[in-house]
C-alpha cells in the first residue's frame, strides 16, 4: 500500500504542467484523524469468523497481514478474518481515506488460544483369547496426536500395545490402558483409561452386557460390551417401545452414536452357524447420564437499599425452568421474591442473606441448584450539615444545635479533646446549656435510621465573655507632692486591677517603679492613669483613665502679732517671718 500510494503521488506530478491559464489546483487531502484498534483474542473454533473493532475510519477497511507475521493462523479474504489455526499473528488494517482524509494503516495482534474439548470417550474391549491375535483399539473424540500405553499398575502378560493402538493377544485376563491426546495444534490435551478383557476361547457366542453411566456427549459413540465371540451373522436394533432418542445404532456392528441422555434398550439377534442350535435373542440397556450444567450461574449480588426499585437476580446458563427463594435458615428481611420463576424481587431491608436458585433441568441436563449471596448496603447519605454557634454568657441559658441533611435519629456529645466546662449537652435533643464562657466542640452522629450510612460532624460553641460596664476609678485632687505613695481606689472590678502611667500624663507628676509598680506623687500638675481590670472566668479585661491633679504645697510665711498703743497719724509696721522649704 505505501509504495501503491508513492506511484499515485508520481503518476499526479507527472500529469500535471499546461498553460497557466488552464491549471487547476488541487486541494490537498488532510492526514487521516487516527485509527483504533484493540488486539484481537479468541479461542480456536473451526472456520470461526474473527471481528476487528475499528474507531475511526473513515473510508473502506481492509486488511492484510503484516510482513512477517505467521500465515496460518487467520485468513484474510478482503475485509473477512477466518480463523484456520491457533497461535498469533499481527493483522495490517488500512483505511482508504475519502475525499478529505489521506489513507492511513494501523497494526493489531491477533492470538487464537487452543480450544476447550469434551474428554476422549473411550470404550473397554473384550477379546476371544488367540494367541498372537493383532487388533486395534480406538477412541472418540479426538482432537490430536494419540498416544497408547499400558497403565501403571496393571498387567502387562494380557496384551503388548503400541504407541499407535495395535495391539497383540499375550493371555487372557484383564488390564487397563491409558490413550492420550495431544490436542494438537488447535485444542486442549486430554486423556483416558479404558480396559481390555481378554477371554479363554469356550464360548460359542456372545453375551452382551448393560452399558451404564456413559457422560452425554453428542455424536460420541459407544461399543457392545459383551464377553464370548459374536456370531458371523449378527444384528442389532433399538427395542420397538423402548426410547429411540438415546443412541442410533448400526444394524450390524452393533456401534452406538449418542443422541441424548436416557435409557434404552437394544435387541440382539445372533445366527448361529449351519447345523448348530438356535441362539436366543438377547437384549443390553444402555443408559446415558444427564450432564451437569456446570454453566448455570448466578453471581454473587452487592446493592445499594433500592426502596421502591424492583429488580430482577440475574443468572446464565439456564436450561430449564427457574426457581428462587431465600435459603432455609437465611434472613428473610433483606430482599422478597415477587415472581419466583423469574427472580423479580424487591428490598425489605438492609443486610445479608442467601439465595437458593434451582434449575429443573431438561431431557439431557440434570436439575441443579446454586446459592448466591445477596448482600444489600446502606445507602450513602447527603453530607450531614453542622452550624457553629456563638452567644454571650447567661447563666443557665440554652442553646439549641443547628444540623441539616439528617436522615436518621441524632445523638449528641462533647468532642474527644473538647472543654468540658463550657457547656453541658443532652445528647438526644442537642440542647446545650451554658457553664460558662469559652469554646466547646460538639460532636453530633446521624445513625442513618434503617437505609442510610450512619456519619458524623462536629461544630463548635462559643461562649462569649461579659463585659464589666461597672469597672471605674474617679479621678482624685492632691495637694501635697512631698514624694506620697499613691494608691488609686477602684470599683467594680471583676479581677486583679493593675495601674500605669499614661502617655498623656504631664512630665515630672507621677512615677512609677517598674518592678513594685508603685506610683509616687513628685510634683505639681495633672497626672493620667490607665487602670487595668484582668477580668475573670466571666468577664473581659476592661481598662479606664483617671485624673489625679497634683496641687502646688502651701508657703511657710506667717505674721507676728503686734501690740501698740492707739496714736492718731501714727504708722506702725507689721514684721513678717518666710521659711520656705520647698
Amino acid at each position: 500500500m505505501r509504495y501503491l500510494l508513492i506511484m499515485i503521488t508520481i503518476l499526479l506530478t507527472a500529469c500535471g504542467g499546461g498553460d497557466d491559464d488552464t491549471s487547476t489546483t488541487i486541494q490537498e487531502k488532510s492526514i487521516h484523524p487516527g485509527l483504533i484498534a484493540p488486539d484481537i483474542q479468541a479461542d480456536y473454533s473451526l472456520n470461526g469468523k474473527l471481528t476487528a473493532t475499528l474507531n475511526g475510519s473513515v473510508g473502506n477497511l481492509s486488511f492484510s497481514l503484516a510482513d512477517g507475521a505467521a500465515n496460518d493462523v487467520v485468513r484474510v479474504d478482503q475485509n473477512s478474518l477466518t480463523i484456520l489455526n491457533a497461535g498469533k499473528t499481527r493483522l495490517i488494517a488500512t483505511d482508504s481515506g475519502n475525499s478529505q482524509y489521506k489513507a492511513t494503516s494501523i497494526s493489531l495482534n491477533i492470538t487464537i488460544d487452543k480450544a476447550n474439548r469434551a474428554p476422549l470417550l473411550t470404550n473397554p474391549y473384550t477379546y476371544q483369547y488367540d494367541s498372537g491375535a493383532s487388533h486395534q483399539v480406538g477412541v472418540s473424540g479426538t482432537k490430536g496426536q494419540l498416544l497408547y500405553e499400558l497403565s501403571p499398575g496393571y498387567p502387562d502378560d494380557v496384551v503388548k500395545i503400541d504407541v499407535a493402538g495395535s495391539l497383540i493377544v499375550w493371555g487372557a485376563g484383564q488390564t487397563q490402558v491409558t490413550v492420550k491426546d495431544d490436542g494438537g495444534r488447535n485444542y486442549q490435551a486430554s486423556e483416558s483409561q479404558f480396559t481390555i478383557t481378554v477371554e479363554a476361547a469356550s464360548s460359542q457366542f456372545a453375551t452382551y452386557q448393560d452399558i451404564t453411566n456413559k457422560p452425554l456427549i453428542l455424536g460420541g459413540t459407544l461399543l457392545p460390551v459383551y464377553s464370548g465371540s459374536p456370531t458371523n451373522e449378527i444384528s442389532f436394533t433399538v427395542a420397538e417401545n423402548a426410547n429411540q432418542d438415546v443412541v442410533q445404532i448400526h444394524p450390524t456392528t452393533g456401534v452406538m452414536n449418542i443422541k441424548g441422555a436416557g435409557e434404552t434398550e437394544v435387541i440382539v439377534s445372533q445366527t448361529p452357524e449351519d447345523n448348530h442350535q438356535d441362539i436366543a435373542k438377547q437384549s443390553f440397556k444402555v443408559k446415558v447420564n444427564k450432564a451437569n450444567n456446570t454453566s448455570f450461574k448466578a453471581s454473587i449480588l452487592t446493592i445499594p437499599y433500592g426502596f421502591d426499585d424492583e429488580l430482577i437476580l440475574q443468572t446464565t446458563g439456564v436450561q430449564g425452568t427457574l426457581t428462587f427463594e431465600i435459603l432455609d435458615g437465611e434472613s428473610t428481611d433483606v430482599i422478597n421474591f415477587i415472581n419466583s420463576e423469574t427472580g423479580q424481587y424487591r428490598f425489605s431491608g438492609v443486610g445479608a442473606t442467601k439465595v437458593k436458585i434451582t434449575d429443573s433441568g431438561n431431557t439431557n441436563y440434570l436439575s441443579m441448584s446454586i446459592v448466591t449471596d445477596v448482600k444489600v448496603e446502606r445507602v450513602q447519605p447527603v453530607q450531614l450539615f453542622s452550624v457553629n454557634l456563638e452567644s454571650s454568657y447567661q447563666e443557665n441559658k440554652v442553646i439549641s444545635a443547628q444540623v441539616a441533611s439528617r436522615q436518621g435519629k441524632l445523638s449528641f456529645s462533647l468532642a474527644t479533646d473538647s472543654a468540658t466546662d463550657v457547656v453541658n449537652i443532652d445528647a438526644q435533643s442537642g440542647e446545650m446549656t451554658v457553664l460558662k464562657p469559652g469554646k466547646a466542640e460538639i460532636s453530633v452522629t446521624d445513625d442513618g435510621d434503617l437505609f442510610y450510612i450512619p456519619q458524623t460532624t462536629s461544630f463548635f460553641v462559643t461562649i462569649n465573655k461579659l463585659i464589666n460596664e461597672q469597672f471605674s476609678v474617679e479621678n482624685d485632687l492632691h495637694d501635697n507632692v512631698a514624694n506620697t505613695v499613691y494608691t488609686p481606689i477602684a470599683k467594680g472590678n471583676q479581677g486583679l486591677v493593675t495601674y500605669a502611667i499614661s502617655s498623656k500624663s504631664t512630665a515630672n507628676v507621677l512615677t512609677q517603679d517598674p518592678t513594685t509598680k508603685v506610683i509616687t506623687l513628685i510634683g505639681a500638675g495633672r497626672g493620667w492613669i490607665t487602670a487595668t481590670d484582668h477580668g475573670n472566668d466571666y468577664y473581659l479585661s476592661q481598662t479606664t483613665d483617671f485624673i489625679v491633679d497634683v496641687g502646688f504645697a502651701d508657703g511657710s510665711l506667717t505674721a507676728s502679732a503686734v501690740s501698740a498703743s492707739y496714736a492718731p497719724t501714727r504708722w506702725s509696721v507689721f514684721q513678717f517671718r518666710e521659711s520656705l522649704d520647698n
